[in-house]
């Protein structure tokens, strides 16, 4: 029996931790980029110069070759791959039937680690989107930690973020498929990231500003449709 428990928590370690050995070789030469398309895709470009991108769907550059892809779930909205450059060594991790293809399956309370990068998996859900057909990412390089809410709203496993240090929290505001600015405002003070960027802030649209005007935290990083910032300008 106790050889029986040992082999059950052995694998559950290895599904919850997976490790991707070909990304182990980048060097440190860049201050590292956020760039926002419009609703909820967003690029990522590491101090490693990894490039992460994060549902695909708005119009915007998406030329760069992709180390990453990370897909919340498989509304249309979020799952744009095709949009996306890629060659052979290409990850994509996204939930269950959330697109179509090869891919890597993830579940809640997953980590993948990709080098110097760590991918933790985390809840994503309410009414529109029903628990386990979606998630959040936390993306950690460094000591910058960037959680990506996917559609969701103010959660009880966010309870659980306060301990993360969350250097960036992007969060949905729109307020009809996710929660709105004030639902999200709370779960800002409850998650306590550094800055609280809004995403998702209209129903229909790429971006809301008067949604955005509503969210009431003290370090809003707020970037419209195309725009980009350096990381390294962030105080963290």
């Amino acid at each position: 029996m106790k050889k029986f428990i040992l082999f059950l928590s052995l694998l559950f370690l290895f599904f919850s931790s997976i490790s991707f050995n070909s990304y182990n070789n980048f060097n440190s030469s860049d201050n590292g980029t956020i760039t926002y398309f419009g609703r909820s895709s967003i690029k990522i470009k590491t101090f490693d110069s990894f490039v992460i991108y994060i549902d695909p769907y708005a119009s915007g550059d998406y030329s760069e070759v992709a180390n990453l892809i990370l897909v919340t779930h498989g509304h249309s909205d979020h799952n744009k791959i095709s949009l996306v450059s890629k060659n052979d060594n290409t990850i994509i991790i996204a939930p269950k039937n959330a697109i179509s293809g090869k891919y890597t399956v993830a579940s809640e309370n997953q980590t993948f680690k990709l080098g110097s990068i760590s991918i933790e998996t985390v809840a994503a859900y309410n009414k529109n989107h029903p628990k386990g057909t979606g998630l959040g990412y936390i993306i950690t390089f460094g000591n910058f930690k960037f959680y990506h809410a996917g559609d969701t709203d103010l959660i009880e496993e966010m309870k659980q973020l306060t301990s993360k240090n969350i250097t960036v929290a992007a969060l949905p505001c729109d307020g009809y498929y996710n929660m709105g600015p004030k639902m999200a405002t709370e779960a800002a003070k409850i998650i306590k990231p550094v800055y609280l960027m809004p995403i998702h802030s209209d129903p229909y649209g790429l971006f809301n500003e008067n949604n955005i005007k509503l969210l009431n935290f003290e370090n809003l990083l707020i970037l419209k449709p195309n725009e980009t910032i350096s990381i390294s300008d962030l105080k963290y």
